[in-house]
């Protein structure tokens, strides 16, 4: 994580400890940033409900994440663990 977006990182966590509707937005991504499982999903138009500068940090953890993650690992991550690979052997059986 880069010095930016670990900084918007920060800036997110103190907002989510407010008591603003903006803050309830802000709260609701990091949750289902972390877990949406288990936390509940987050509203993409969320984004227009929050100041401009909250939604660029919130799209900076959004961009932050996904360049973490390696190419490789995308299908283990899909909901139903598809991969190519694994599609052709339960065909197969």
């Amino acid at each position: 994580m880069t010095p930016d977006e670990k900084a918007a990182l920060e800036r997110l966590i103190e907002i989510s400890k407010s008591e603003t509707g903006q803050s309830r937005r802000v709260a609701d991504f990091l949750l289902a940033w972390w877990n949406a499982g288990d936390c509940g999903g987050w509203d993409p138009t969320d984004l227009w409900g929050v100041d401009a500068a909250i939604a660029d940090d919130m799209m900076t953890a959004i961009r932050a994440r996904i360049a973490n993650i390696p190419v490789s690992r995308l299908p283990e991550l899909l909901p139903w663990n598809w991969s190519p690979a694994r599609n052709a052997r339960q065909e197969a059986a």
